[in-house]
């Protein structure tokens, strides 16, 4: 365990019997796409244009609550 006064990070270990898979999937999520892999395959999908989408969505709504609040 670390503890300093802006974090607290605690790390644990286990011993666990080795398996052997038939297929793994692994999946990373990032912000502007998400990467999913398999034995077999790899698949990117870009959401970039989704992340631009919801960010201009937020802030037209912030801006027509502001507008709203005024009336």
């Amino acid at each position: 365990m670390i503890l300093t006064d802006k974090t607290l990070s605690i790390s644990y270990s286990k011993e666990v019997e080795v398996i052997k898979t038939l297929n793994v999937v692994e999946i990373d999520w990032n912000l502007n796409n998400t990467t999913t892999a398999s034995s077999k395959e790899v698949n990117v999908y870009e959401l970039s244009r989704a992340t631009k989408f919801l960010t201009r969505r937020v802030r037209l709504n912030n801006a027509f609550n502001n507008l709203h609040s005024f009336i």
